[in-house]
């Protein structure tokens, strides 16, 4: 049979669409494009909110714990029919998705987060994520809206990045300001970039982790789904395969 996999909405934020009358959830085309192309069959996982608080854009609450039991509970009935997850990335961060990646992690069900999705991983585990303005990383570095090519990452060989690409480097395009700013003994680091700080010195961020004692559980800060087809195909294939064991 054909693995199920749950791609994860996120809210448009006013930034993305001003003034509107609707709060809109949605899913890049991208990642349904993966699935499907990966042999899989793709779901959207809208977050369960039987209130309005969901369309209350003036909170800054989101990460926290706010679903009540029994919006876990309809949560639980939706994510026990996928054979994996797929956290998009966005502008916003929310509770739902955390609990989705923490339902990933207990069950050991594959899961794959890009860009906002590394960081809700990471935070799943306790990891803390930080701007690249406390860091002393200038903005144009990593967010360039762009799928060209922007900057070089390491792999780190016997890592699970390695094993899907065979390469110790891969070139990648980069849309994000924020990064890991700490992590601790659950994650296995799989890939870095040196960065140039606006002091003159250099630091090293993390690209790509993977979550310790899981099946596969992900984190990749770059896009690879509007990368070319074969870094795509390389990556979602291998996590569809994990999606079928």
């Amino acid at each position: 049979m054909k693995p199920i996999i749950g791609i994860v909405t996120k809210p448009l934020t006013d930034y993305e669409y001003p003034n509107s009358l609707w709060t809109v959830d949605y899913i890049k085309d991208e990642f349904r494009d993966a699935v499907y192309n990966g042999g899989g069959l793709a779901i959207g996982l809208l977050p369960p909110f039987h209130t309005l608080k969901y369309g209350n854009k003036k909170s800054s609450d989101t990460l926290h714990d706010n679903l009540t039991e029994e919006e876990k509970s309809d949560l639980d009935t939706i994510l026990q029919k996928c054979d994996g997850f797929i956290l998009q990335g966005g502008l916003s961060g929310n509770y739902y998705e955390i609990y989705i990646a923490e339902y990933a992690i207990r069950n050991n069900i594959p899961i794959i987060g890009i860009c906002a999705g590394f960081n809700t991983l990471a935070r799943t585990v306790g990891c803390e994520m930080d701007s690249g303005e406390s860091l002393g990383i200038a903005e144009e570095q990593h967010n360039t809206y762009s799928k060209d090519f922007r900057h070089k990452i390491d792999v780190v060989k016997d890592s699970v990045l390695y094993s899907i690409y065979q390469s110790e480097t891969l070139n990648v395009n980069s849309l994000h300001i924020y990064f890991l700013k700490n992590y601790n003994e659950k994650l296995d680091i799989n890939a870095t970039a040196t960065n140039l700080l606006e002091n003159g010195n250099k630091c090293t961020t993390v690209e790509a982790f993977t979550i310790k004692n899981t099946k596969f559980a992900m984190g990749i800060k770059w896009h690879p789904e509007i990368m070319d087809e074969q870094h795509k195909r390389m990556l979602f294939d291998r996590f569809l395969d994990e999606c079928r064991k």
